[in-house]
């Protein structure tokens, strides 16, 4: 068989994805979600209908994503500063701090408070009121440690849940929303709900019982574009300014 008929029984045996766009395109991975084939073949474009809608609709892009295989139709060259990952990665430490050290003191008050008012009624107060009044006082150094961190933590951050994640978990949430940073970037993960974080992990999905599989898809991809260097992290220079 010559080449000619082989390219044409290639572009045969995959008419549903190429009828329309990029027919000798051989490629391994779905070019919208970054999905990859068990086999890489000629022609195929599509891990799922939906994808090939999607494609259906972006023609322009696919044929413009011909020569690189495997990364997606948005897979672009990106560049995310490491100083921004380290302003959300501080933030969360130094409030997991500030709220430990404000429950402690808080528990301390509540004991503080209850054998107060034993002593007043003239009622003796129990063994786990007087443990957490012993052992709940901060120390000077705690107490000036909470008192730098009141004062350091932004007002608007001290209310919220900032999850612990990794620069490349970070870094996908700031590709979804690439014009939000600082604080801002701070709330909006902390709105993200759990079954969108379920999501961001490298293991086997099931695509009939996943109905987030598209974040899923996504995130992995993501990371195989960092491995590939076409997402790299660096540091801010000075003239870009910096959020810390």
């Amino acid at each position: 068989m010559n080449n000619k008929s082989a390219m044409k029984n290639a572009i045969i045996d995959n008419i549903s994805d190429t009828d329309t766009v990029t027919p000798f395109h051989r490629n391994s991975h779905c070019v919208i979600c970054g999905t990859p084939f068990t086999t890489a073949r000629m022609g195929k474009l599509y891990c799922s209908a939906k994808c090939k809608q999607f494609g259906y609709n972006h023609k322009d892009k696919i044929f413009q994503s011909e020569n690189i295989a495997g990364t997606g139709i948005n897979a672009k060259p990106q560049t995310f500063y490491l100083d921004e990952f380290q302003f959300y990665d501080k933030r969360r430490k130094m409030l997991k701090r500030y709220k430990e050290l404000e429950n402690k003191q808080t528990q301390r008050e509540l004991a503080d408070c209850e054998i107060s008012n034993c002593e007043k009624a003239g009622i003796p107060a129990n063994n786990y009121t007087w443990q957490n009044y012993v052992s709940k006082k901060l120390t000077d150094n705690e107490e000036g440690e909470l008192y730098d961190l009141d004062t350091e933590i932004e007002e608007e951050i001290k209310s919220l849940n900032l999850k612990e994640i990794s620069i490349e978990q970070w870094s996908f949430i700031k590709s979804l929303y690439p014009d939000i940073e600082g604080i801002s970037l701070c709330e909006l993960i902390t709105s993200l709900s759990k079954g969108f974080f379920s999501q961001l992990n490298l293991s086997p999905t099931d695509h009939y019982d996943n109905e987030n599989v598209t974040i899923k898809n996504k995130f992995i991809n993501h990371c195989n574009l960092i491995a590939e260097g076409v997402i790299r992290f660096v540091k801010m220079n000075a003239n870009d300014g910096n959020e810390n």
